[in-house]
């Protein structure tokens, strides 16, 4: 063993080291001396070290302080290892101090790398004096406060002895107000509970979509079920006024402890006129006592006192001005005070209620007109088909293929009756799942018995199930063979004499004839026929009658014309015989003018409701037409003008009567301002086209349907739409606009709607840059659009159409931001902003296209509205 120690510590195959310095004692001892002054320093500093980590626990980074002493130890035990090796050759030993120095050096410097950021991040001494600097302050303050303090202190025990009865006089009174306080504090909670209770309530109302659905019935249960929980009244009902205003009408009733609702009560204007009178004056009727109020003491006997109600809530629901109904709460039991909030709760059940009510309105609205369109369609089409054509096979062939597209049912075809009213079919128009009829030879004696006089009447015929109606059996029999579940039948009468009468249309008969039916067919199931296409198919019942009398009158031309060939070759022996006849046919031509002129003018009125769809085009057409000669139009100019400068080079000295027409004329103003005249007529045109795209792009007409849109000149519309707000104001300046379009696909998206959530966004930032320009008049207004493509990093590879909205106005706050996509929620003033405007938009870009609306704004830097949803491309070609 000491052998080994011995070998590790004085090797002897090994040379000392201080062979090296020849042993020379002054060289020997300044290596010693210094060494062992370097060691004893290096020594003293993990020592040091170790004493301040003791004293102060509170400092970070221990562990490098650690590695650190450990270091210095390492290279100090280096240096006392030098002067060993001088008498003694231990280089091994010495090898490995210094090995493990480097491995312990090498770790401290990664630890130094790592722990270098927040080294970084540790304050500067000027930060550190200036929190010092603030110490200091803040202990002078203190020291103040507490000499302050301590002389209040002084002064406090100078008076305890004279306050100790006021205090305990004051402490009663305190005692007092605790309790009012806490009895404050217990009514204010309860208030934060209901209010709680209440803003839920209006959530989830806002969220429904009962609201806005043509059934209102389901809007009105889902109102008087919240109102009735959430203001804790055992009955909830809405009522509305009748056509009159006579009367109100139940829409719904709902008891809470029974959870049953109920409606068709009505309660007479007349039988309670103060109540009514009050309805009308006043915003809300809280009857506390409602048996004594005199706006509610009229339904004691009848209602009050029956169900021991003490105290009502009614709150009138106004739609467009006019009070048009009531949402009434009934509380049972004690009286009970109605709190301003609780009022103000049941006004908003009412505002919703009129939403309903104008949301019903609005969707039986856009019905009509698309059910008045179609009918106008179908009308259109027959009247340009008789229009173009006198064939009357032809217009009947036309008539049986619209009537079967717009009533979208199996088989439509056109019945004609002979004189002995057996009959056939003239025209079909059938599915090719289902029987034709064209050749079949369809006879029913009791049709004919017990339908034929009905229908001469004009009766119309609407069965929705055969099987189930009150047909006579041989009738369903046939039906049941043609396969026919539902029907639908429209006489057509044709007139004789030319009187005026409305069953036959146009100019007919004082009696009508049946000349045949128009018959519909559903042969998948049975059919509820809808007023709307009767009313539609009564009216091109018209129209046929009219062609029937048109190519009535046609052929009887033709046979006129036949009759007066041949008259002219019998002419010399009945002369006056065919002058009478040409008299006939100039009588029947002229009720054929007549006949036609009745035509156009009912296609006239058909043809009206078309003209709106061809504005933009028939815009376009003449401005196209101005603008593609305005060019030439300026080329001709110059040509003339130059013509005139050449005239007067050469005839410097017009002669008297030219030279005065010229002076009379102007014609140095008219020469120069004539082009720019041209050049302002061709700028007028291009902006008059450039508005009409816009409109057309913008519009996006019968685009209910997903397709593909181009985003960019989407945006670019809107803009054009927007261009006045752009630009410069009386009191602003203009607004820059500042596009950065990427190169986007076609997207498949729902256009129209996305055009309406640019169209808002635009005009908030519009709205917003104007806010801070009534403060800064020196401000620079600036929207910037950017658009791009947006790889996902998902399995799927699915790209998404991003577009930034941003502007540089005031910027909205945090807390306006949480709720900036709620329902009703608007930071303008009343009568300028809905609040409906970012949620609508929210809701499409979310629901409808499965994208995401974001919003980034900071207060004096502006907002940015982020829009991305994914996107299928038609082709890979970019826009």
């Amino acid at each position: 063993m000491w052998q080994i120690v011995k070998n590790v510590f004085s090797p002897s195959q090994y040379m000392p080291h201080g062979h090296c310095y020849l042993w020379q004692t002054p060289l020997v001892w300044l290596h010693v001396v210094s060494d062992l002054l370097i060691a004893l320093a290096y020594f003293s500093i993990p020592v040091m070290l170790i004493y301040f980590i003791y004293k102060r626990r509170d400092v970070p980074f221990m562990g490098i302080f650690a590695l650190f002493g450990a270091f210095i130890i390492f290279c100090g035990t280096g240096h006392l290892l030098e002067i060993w090796t001088l008498w003694h050759s231990a280089y091994w030993l010495s090898g490995i101090e210094k090995a493990t120095t480097a491995l312990i050096s090498c770790y401290t410097a990664g630890q130094m790398i790592t722990l270098l950021p927040q080294f970084l991040s540790l304050k500067t001494p000027q930060e550190l004096e200036v929190i010092n600097r603030k110490l200091q302050r803040e202990i002078s303050d203190r020291e103040n406060v507490e000499l302050a303090l301590w002389h209040a202190y002084e002064d406090l025990e100078s008076k305890v002895q004279e306050r100790t009865a006021e205090l305990t006089e004051s402490n009663a009174c305190l005692e007092a107000q605790i309790r009012e306080r806490m009895a404050a504090e217990s009514a204010l909670q309860e208030r934060e509970i209901r209010l709680s209770q209440q803003q839920a309530s209006k959530l989830e109302l806002a969220k429904s979509d009962r609201i806005y659905q043509v059934n209102i019935g389901d809007a009105l249960r889902e109102i008087t079920e919240i109102a009735t929980r959430t203001l804790n009244v055992e009955w909830g009902s809405v009522w509305f006024y009748n056509e009159d205003k006579s009367a109100m009408c139940c829409g719904n009733l709902y008891k809470l402890t029974a959870n049953q609702h109920s409606d068709g009560l009505k309660l007479k204007v007349d039988d309670y006129p103060n109540y009514f009178k009050a309805l009308n004056a006043e915003q809300a009727i809280a009857a506390v006592d409602a048996n004594t109020d005199p706006r509610t003491q009229e339904f004691s006997e009848s209602y009050l006192i029956p169900l021991g109600i003490s105290s009502i809530l009614d709150v009138p629901i106004t739609h467009q001005g006019r009070v048009e109904g009531v949402i009434s709460l009934s509380h049972q039991g004690t009286q009970r005070n109605w709190t301003l909030d609780e009022q103000n709760f049941a006004s908003y059940l009412a505002q919703i209620a009129a939403l309903a009510m104008e949301s019903r309105d609005r969707i039986l609205a856009q019905e009509a007109l698309h059910k008045q369109l179609k009918r106008e369609r179908l009308v259109g089409t027959m009247l340009s088909s008789i229009r173009s054509s006198l064939n009357l096979e032809s217009v009947l062939q036309t008539s049986v293929d619209e009537v079967r597209q717009f009533l979208q049912t199996d088989r439509t075809i056109v019945y004609r009756f002979n004189p002995d009213w057996s009959g056939f079919v003239v025209v079909e128009s059938v599915g090719k799942d289902w029987m034709p009829t064209l050749e079949m030879d369809i006879q029913d004696n009791c049709f004919l018995e017990k339908y034929v006089p009905l229908y001469k009447e004009g009766r119309i015929g609407a069965i929705s199930d055969v099987e189930n109606s009150s047909l006579n059996p041989c009738h369903i029999k046939l039906l049941s063979q043609l396969q026919v579940k539902a029907n639908l039948v429209i006489p057509i009468l044709q007139a004789e004499e030319a009187t005026q009468n409305p069953k036959c249309g146009g100019t007919t008969k004082n009696q009508c004839n049946l000349w045949g039916l128009l018959i519909a067919h559903h042969c998948s199931s049975s059919r509820e026929w809808q007023e709307f296409e009767i009313e539609c198919l009564k009216e091109l019942n018209v129209q046929l009658a009219i062609a029937l009398q048109q190519c009535t009158l046609f052929e009887q031309a033709q046979t006129e014309l036949s009759d007066r060939k041949q008259a002219e070759a019998a002419l010399r022996l009945s002369e006056a015989r065919e002058r009478e006849k040409a008299q006939q046919l100039e009588v029947t031509l002229r009720q054929l003018k007549s006949t036609q002129a009745q035509i156009v003018q009912s296609e006239k009125m058909a043809s009206l409701g078309q003209m709106v769809a061809g504005v933009a085009h028939e815009i376009n057409n003449p401005v196209s037409f101005i603008y593609s000669n305005v060019t030439p139009a300026i080329e001709y100019s110059h040509y003339l003008l130059s013509a005139i400068d050449l005239y007067q080079q050469h005839c410097p000295q017009p002669p008297a009567a030219i030279k005065e027409q010229i002076e009379a004329g102007e014609f140095n103003f008219i020469k120069e301002d004539f082009i720019k005249l041209l050049q302002s007529m061709k700028t007028g045109a291009e902006r008059i086209k450039k508005i009409v795209l816009s409109l057309r792009n913008f519009s996006h007409l019968d685009e209910a349907d997903r397709k593909a849109a181009n985003l960019n000149q989407d945006i670019e519309s809107t803009l054009m739409i927007l261009q006045h707000r752009l630009k410069p104001q009386p009191k602003r300046c203009a607004i820059e606009v500042i596009r950065e379009y990427g190169k986007l696909p076609l997207v498949e998206c729902y256009p129209g709607q996305l055009n309406q959530v640019f169209m808002n966004l635009l005009s908030n930032a519009i709205d917003a840059l104007e806010e801070r320009l009534q403060r800064e008049p020196n401000f620079t207004p600036q929207i910037r659009i950017c658009t791009e493509v947006k790889n996902n990093s998902d399995k799927s590879n699915i790209k998404s159409a991003i577009v930034r909205i941003a502007d540089n106005g005031a910027g909205i706050s945090e807390k306006v931001k949480q709720r900036i996509f709620d329902p009703f929620f608007t930071t303008k003033p009343v009568g300028k902003g809905t609040g409906l405007g970012l949620s609508i938009s929210h809701q499409i870009i979310v629901e409808k296209h499965q994208g995401r609306l974001e919003c980034y704004s900071q207060l004096g830097q502006g907002t940015e509205f982020l829009i991305e949803f994914n996107f299928c491309a038609y082709n890979t070609d970019s826009v």
